[in-house]
């Protein structure tokens, strides 16, 4: 796998020609090029989410797919490869996208990978019509869903052209589920073979406005499945279309983590590619008419998708509907004695996004739902937020501390792709923020905290790497010696003389002399400690990378303690030792 210049490219597939399980082996040709593409402008599905510089689930199962049938991939996320010189390399593009892929909010819902230009858009869009295959999986239908993008001539010519030239118009969705079908056509390539009791648990969009010149490769029987938007007739949900010379193909599935390990939906998949490539050929007469005459025949109640179990406002998340069920409510054991102190947990992500604090749309991340729990049973009143626009003098009142686990620059985050696609803060946020701890409200950083509003190597610390105490200097991961320091300090108590941790440790740099060491690594590095900034009390650990440290009792007992003594609940003498 080679890096390219617009992100995790290429999958040279050339000299590693293989076939999935009852495929036939590919042409011994020179290697189609087929440029993936799994930008999300929307709704990020969590088999699209990269983890840093690896590829996505979804990713890794086409690379394969791609290495076994003699395809070279180039994948990526990065909307600027658009370009007309760009495109002229590839024999098809495979999208799994979402959104209005050149217009893109600060909302949360979608990645942060750079946007397609109009003039790519339309050069795409000409490419496929010229002659460039097209392959579409799930989300790609749920891409330019109106009829122009921001800044497009609103004329015929323009309006609602991905939508032609997909085949359908997107209306939305019930719950993943069994799929059932009236009809498959098992002359297109790759559905020689589908089994006849072939029931698919996966997501099965409901369509619009699909065009009169389909080829129905898949049909859905659609009265057998449960939701409002299968209250109609069998209609597509997986056909071929002409698109002036360029062969399209499409297909609703590809939700779930399951299909892409599925090897019926696999041979599908490279069906359609292969046809898409002109690999493969097939009589692709429409036929819709014939096969589903009312699809596009919608009753009333199936026109507009009906919540069973919607996102909801809640308190602890402000700005942010979440999905109950997600959330554990354990009751408290006994009623505290004072009302608990109320913290705000902040996890922007404008550098690199930790897994444990990716949300997936509107479900709270792995950390939050853990944090909510401790919360509970420890009498702390967390709200959790990853919206920069929250540091307003108004919002931030009821709280009596922040826990910061962020990075980057919240505040100049460009399109990249390493970080969340949350708002940022503002630079009065940001002194808002720093005024409030001055004053007395306390603040404890976890982990990459210290990787937040960072200079570069050698620069002078940020005012908010003052407050923290010391800027990162970069980090590495290897085992080590966790060595207590002030066993005096709240949480530290029990802790063993010397823990080996495996963890991601941060190098410091710009160290204020008045820091209060009360942890370090091998007694040599100071990974926690506590000062005070003005009237606030500040607490940092560099611990706190992955699940394994959250869910370690000592590391949940010094957290514990550093939230009881930032929040005023305890004391502690912190005169500087640093420098001992």
């Amino acid at each position: 796998m080679a890096t390219s210049a617009f992100g995790l490219a290429v999958a040279n597939a050339q000299t590693q020609r293989g076939q999935i399980a009852g495929t036939a082996r590919a042409e011994p040709a020179a290697a189609k090029r087929v440029l993936v593409f799994t930008k999300a402008a929307s709704w990020e599905q969590i088999i699209v989410h990269r983890d840093g510089d690896q590829l996505s689930l979804l990713e890794k199962a086409l690379d394969k797919l791609g290495r076994e049938n003699g395809f070279e991939l180039t994948i990526t996320k990065d909307g600027s490869i658009f370009t007309a010189a760009n495109i002229a390399r590839f024999d098809a593009f495979l999208f799994f996208t979402s959104g209005d892929l050149t217009f893109q909010d600060r909302n949360g819902r979608g990645d942060n990978y750079p946007l397609m230009t109009l003039e790519g858009k339309r050069a795409f869009l000409d490419a496929v019509r010229d002659g460039k295959g097209f392959i579409g999986c799930n989300t790609a239908n749920y891409t330019f869903p109106d009829a122009v993008s921001p800044g497009e001539k609103n004329d015929a010519a323009t309006a609602w052209r991905y939508t032609k030239m997909i085949g359908a118009g997107y209306m939305g969705h019930n719950a993943v589920q069994r799929g059932h079908f009236s009809y498959l056509d098992r002359k297109f390539p790759g559905m020689e073979d589908v089994p006849a009791d072939y029931q698919p648990i996966d997501q099965w969009y409901a369509f619009n406005r699909l065009m009169p010149d389909i080829h129905v490769i898949m049909a859905l029987d659609s009265p057998k499945l449960t939701g409002n938007l299968y209250e109609r007739s069998a209609y597509p949900i997986a056909w071929a279309r002409m698109e002036g010379r360029g062969r399209v193909f499409y297909t609703t599935m590809g939700h779930t983590a399951e299909i892409w390990s599925d090897p019926v939906f696999l041979r599908m998949l490279l069906g359609g590619i292969r046809w898409a490539t002109g690999l493969a050929n097939a009589d692709i007469t429409a036929d819709i008419a014939q096969v589903t005459p009312r699809a596009n025949e919608i009753p009333e109640r199936a026109s507009e998708y009906i919540a069973t179990d919607p996102p909801l406002p809640n308190p602890r998340f402000p700005g942010f509907a979440v999905h109950y069920p997600q959330l554990r409510n354990n009751p408290r054991q006994s009623v505290p004695s004072r009302p608990p102190k109320r913290v705000l947990f902040f996890t922007k992500s404008a550098g690199y996004e930790h897994p444990i604090v990716y949300r997936n749309g509107a479900f709270p991340s792995w950390l939050e739902r853990e944090m909510l729990e401790f919360g509970q049973q420890s009498d702390l009143d967390f709200a959790f937020s990853k919206d920069g626009t929250i540091f307003t003098p108004e919002n931030i009142a009821p709280y009596d501390a922040f826990v910061f686990y962020t990075s980057g620059d919240p505040i100049h985050q460009t399109r990249n792709g390493l970080g969340d696609n949350y708002k940022l803060m503002t630079p009065e946020g940001k002194q808002v923020l720093l005024e409030a701890i001055r004053r007395g409200k306390g603040f404890v950083g976890i982990h990459s905290a210290i990787d937040t509003f960072c200079p570069a190597p050698s620069a002078p610390a940020d005012p908010y790497g003052v407050m923290l105490g010391a800027t990162s200097a970069g980090h590495g991961g290897r085992s080590g010696r966790l060595v207590p320091v002030d066993r005096a300090f709240p949480g530290m108590e029990q802790v063993a003389a010397a823990v080996a941790a495996p963890e991601e440790w941060y190098a410091i740099q710009n160290v204020r002399p008045d820091l209060h060491v009360v942890l370090s690594l091998d007694g040599e590095s100071p990974l926690a400690w506590a000062r005070t900034e003005g009237k606030g009390r500040v607490y940092y650990t560099s611990l706190g990378h992955g699940e394994q440290t959250w869910a370690s009792p000592v590391f949940r007992q010094m957290l514990l303690g550093a939230l009881r003594w930032a929040t005023g609940e305890a004391d502690a003498d912190i005169r500087p030792n640093f420098a001992k």
